[in-house]
């Protein structure tokens, strides 16, 4: 049996200020869920038993209800975004059903994720989770510099410079 990406999520959803947390509900958390969440957002992450269509649409259904009753009751009655994972044993066979599951938008947003055994044994899907999929900063490497422009650029760039972006649109659309 494949381990489910507590540990990532976890981590990641600690950086965003997503705290572990029990059902507000009476409904138990199926074996393998779990929840995350904090004042803006809850995030559950919901096993699927196998990558059947069928099984997918299931898990649908079931997690956003489940994610939807726990919302509901959340103290407060403030208003909260919903994500749910749902996660798959393996890579899916029908791509198509997956992008239908991550557009809808009823209750909550939804991702899928996959276990996939390549060379870094990871779980793909992970870093499109908008919630807590931060990118890593990017460090140069070395010093940066701008590009080399002609005279024409280089008039264009000294008006936004001086007036601004929006200003700068408006005095070259005179000068056309």
């Amino acid at each position: 049996m494949i381990t489910l990406p507590l540990h990532e999520l976890g981590k990641r959803c600690e950086t965003v200020g997503l705290r572990r947390a029990e059902p507000t509900h009476d409904m138990p958390l199926p074996d393998g869920a779990a929840m995350w969440t904090s004042s803006y957002a809850t995030l559950l992450l919901w096993p699927v038993a196998s990558v059947e269509t069928h099984v997918l649409e299931e898990a649908e259904i079931t997690g956003q209800d489940w994610l939807d009753e726990n919302l509901a009751l959340k103290e407060g009655g403030s208003l909260t975004d919903g994500y749910l994972v749902l996660a798959l044993p393996s890579p899916p066979s029908e791509i198509g059903v997956i992008r239908e599951i991550e557009q809808s938008t009823m209750v909550c947003r939804k991702h899928v994720i996959w276990f996939e055994e390549l060379n870094d044994l990871s779980w793909k899907g992970v870093e499109k989770i908008t919630v807590i999929a931060l990118p890593q900063p990017i460090i140069a490497s070395e010093d940066l510099s701008y590009p080399d422009m002609d005279e024409d650029a280089l008039g264009v760039w000294e008006i936004v410079r001086k007036n601004g972006p929006n200003e700068a649109s408006t005095i070259l659309e005179l000068l056309r």
